[in-house]
């Protein structure tokens, strides 16, 4: 006989409201301990955990990945691997505590969200890129394919 945390198929993140499979590995449980004793379980997506917390708070989350980065007034294509955690298959939040070098310009800054696709580049290898703000459409003048 199961319980009932293997029979749920699904949580509520208490942060964004919307729906977290429980198979996806976003999932994340805060225990709050109150003073008389009590607990209680709220379920999150690591996304945005992240997003909410202040920059200076570390936090260890599985789910950060890699994510490239377009630097801005480099005269060619340039790309900066970043930090970023997953909300969706091509959403991302670039980890607030990323640093930027002075001498970079960065496309998109950390702690904005942006959406990515899987760009192959002329090398062989392929990465995720940021190509927009998560509520914008995609920049034109990226070049997204391999010919670059």
């Amino acid at each position: 006989m199961s319980t009932w945390h293997e029979q749920v198929k699904s949580y509520q993140c208490c942060i964004c409201g919307n729906r977290i499979e429980a198979t996806k590995s976003e999932l994340l449980t805060l225990h709050l301990a109150y003073p008389d004793g009590e607990t209680q379980g709220l379920y999150t997506h690591a996304f945005c955990l992240r997003r909410h917390l202040h920059p200076s708070v570390s936090t260890i989350l599985e789910s950060e990945m890699e994510v490239s980065v377009a630097l801005v007034n480099e005269g060619t294509e340039v790309w900066r691997p970043v930090r970023a955690v997953p909300f969706d298959g091509e959403t991302y939040l670039i980890s607030p505590d990323q640093l930027i070098p002075d001498d970079e310009e960065w496309q998109f800054l950390p702690g904005q969200v942006v959406r990515c696709i899987h760009k192959p580049f002329s090398s062989g290898k392929s990465a995720w890129v940021a190509v927009a703000l998560a509520e914008e459409r995609p920049n034109p003048s990226i070049n997204t394919d391999s010919t670059r």
